[in-house]
């Protein structure tokens, strides 16, 4: 979810204070429309990749999965919409293996087919898959003149961008390796990203700079603060990548029948307390830590106490659709 940007799926002004001493807004959180990404709000079935070669014919190029993040993980499209982590060490190795097998393979069968784009979106990773075929598909229906950029062979330059950074060191510098592209390698970058505006290397951070060369899915918090930078976008995940593997699973569970907005939406009560952020972007009190499971205990039994304190000011039909939420949430941490 992004904040800070005009084409966020969120603002931070939407995130309520963290729900303690009555400083949760009695008012269920909105976000405002112009901030919708029809593409984002679609919920697509998870499914995985598989060859669709001609019978007969073998795969020139083998399938290479990097694995994000141990433990547990996303069960769907929804709520891989929402989750980042950092990449492991044997991501880099597994992507620049898969990416030499394609290029091999881009000798022999056009960008554009279907049989090589599947699996280079594979190798970048079946979050990034998710998103650009959302992202490729809103294109065609709403921005036609866009859609090429957001297609299959777009996404193969994109993949050759990422392979020139992790074996020339760009992603260790990776302002200075945004500094060596072309206008055109810059386009790639932004559209793959979908940000708003170009991309001026010059006035990001390291983080902002480096969570570009990285595919959907995966990012790099480099201060700690609970915001991943992409580019000049401020943006958040859900839930933390250190948060106990005890809640992972439980909010996994949870909202395994949620799409990503009412999923979005659940979370930013936790996003208030991890971040402390509040109304109008203030600091209140100290920040809770992600990696302990009373953080998110706490916050589940102060949003039960707020919507029963509250139940007379809430919006119609805001208890009945949160309580059992939340309860349940509370039973399958207990």
């Amino acid at each position: 979810m992004r904040v800070g940007n005009e084409t966020s799926w969120a603002d931070l002004r939407s995130i309520p204070a963290p729900p303690v001493d009555q400083r949760l807004l009695p008012n269920r959180p909105t976000v405002s429309e112009s901030s919708r990404h029809p593409a984002r709000e679609s919920q697509v079935a998870a499914a995985e990749w598989t060859p669709s070669f001609p019978k007969g014919e073998s795969a020139t190029y083998s399938r290479s999965t990097p694995v994000v993040a141990v433990g547990p993980q996303p069960l769907t499209a929804a709520q891989r919409a929402l989750y980042v982590a950092p990449p492991t060490a044997d991501f880099f190795a597994n992507f620049q293996a898969g990416y030499k097998q394609l290029a091999l393979a881009t000798d022999r069968v056009d960008a554009n087919d279907g049989r090589l784009a599947d699996q280079l979106q594979q190798t970048l990773g079946q979050a990034h898959t998710e998103h650009m075929e959302l992202v490729n598909r809103f294109s065609i229906q709403y921005e036609p003149e866009k859609a090429a950029g957001t297609g299959p062979a777009a996404t193969l330059q994109y993949a050759g961008i990422l392979n020139r950074a992790y074996e020339t060191g760009g992603y260790e510098n990776p302002r200075q390796f945004l500094e060596s592209l072309t206008p055109q390698e810059l386009h790639v970058l932004q559209t793959q990203n979908q940000l708003a505006d170009p991309i001026v290397s010059a006035s990001l951070t390291d983080e902002g700079a480096r969570n570009l060369l990285l595919p959907y899915g995966m990012a790099v918090d480099l201060d700690g603060d609970q915001i991943y930078e992409r580019g000049a976008a401020r943006t958040m995940a859900f839930p933390p990548f250190d948060a106990p593997d005890e809640f992972k699973t439980a909010w996994f569970q949870a909202t395994e029948k949620l799409d990503v907005m009412a999923a979005g939406i659940y979370a930013l009560p936790f996003l208030g307390r991890l971040t402390n952020l509040t109304i109008g972007s203030e600091a209140s009190t100290a920040k809770a830590p992600a990696n302990q499971l009373e953080t998110y205990k706490q916050t589940v039994d102060d949003y039960l106490r707020m919507l029963d304190e509250y139940r007379g000011f809430l919006a119609e039909g805001q208890y009945e659709r949160d309580k059992p939420f939340f309860e349940n949430l509370s039973r399958l941490l207990s």
